[in-house]
């Protein structure tokens, strides 16, 4: 059985909108747009990573503890540019510690994958808005943890499951470590 990928992700309704990838001359890894013009910023959505060969990562723009609690939000939080901003700049910053780290999670996973010279896709899918009586019903929440675990999100360490997948992650690494596969 194949493992869900990119092709899956757009049939459920999600949009390509940029891609991962590795600058030379600035020796850093960037988002770029995939036909080369400006990224359109989009608000409240839930964004992927992924390529042919699987869904690597499912996350929300929507950043509850900066959004409502700790700043004061001009609602670039909440924008696919504003993450994608925040990613890049913890890929790059701790990039060396990746280099020599074998740890799990989405930036050490989405440096190593880049930097190998794979190619990463950026997606994202508006929800709709729903109402119940007068109340917005937080979609983007609400669909977070079932997408990932629908698509079978490979980088997840804090959503379905969390403890399974970092144990799954450590084992790997201590039996590579002894010399077993």
């Amino acid at each position: 059985m194949c493992k869900p990928n990119i092709n899956e992700l757009e049939v459920y309704g999600f949009i390509k909108w940029g891609k991962w990838e590795f600058d030379n001359q600035k020796n850093k890894i960037i988002y770029v747009s995939l036909d080369g013009t400006q990224l359109a910023t989009v608000q409240d959505v839930i964004y992927a990573f992924a390529n042919n060969e699987f869904v690597a990562y499912i996350g929300i723009t929507t950043n509850y503890l900066a959004t409502y609690q700790y700043f004061d939000n001009d609602g670039s939080l909440n924008t696919i540019n504003g993450r994608m901003d925040g990613h890049r700049t913890k890929v790059n910053s701790a990039g060396t510690n990746f280099a020599n780290d074998g740890g799990s999670g989405l930036y050490p996973n989405l440096y190593h994958h880049i930097r190998s010279g794979n190619g990463m896709t950026i997606l994202y899918y508006k929800p709709i808005t729903i109402k119940y009586d007068d109340l917005e019903i937080d979609m983007l929440r609400g669909l977070e943890f079932p997408l990932q675990r629908k698509f079978q999100a490979e980088w997840i360490i804090q959503g379905p499951n969390p403890t399974k997948r970092a144990l799954e992650s450590y084992t790997k690494k201590i039996l590579a470590e002894i010399g077993v596969s």
